[in-house]
């Protein structure tokens, strides 16, 4: 995968842990991920939080 597909992906990701309350593994799917692991990893490397605290600190007004 190149760099721009993994930042398309760790994007529309966020764009649905924004907008939806879908479960992270239909999130890694929906966002092109095939494994939720990679999914994690890549949003980790990407955004310095995993999807889980990305989307609990949306609540706090942080990112």
């Amino acid at each position: 995968m190149t760099g721009f597909s993994i930042s398309y992906r760790i994007k529309k990701s966020c764009e649905f842990l924004e907008s939806t309350a879908n479960p992270i593994t239909e999130i890694s799917r929906r966002a092109g991920f095939n494994h939720v692991d990679h999914s994690i990893q890549s949003f980790r490397k990407h955004r310095d939080t995993t999807p889980k605290a990305y989307r609990k600190g949306l609540g706090n007004g942080n990112e």
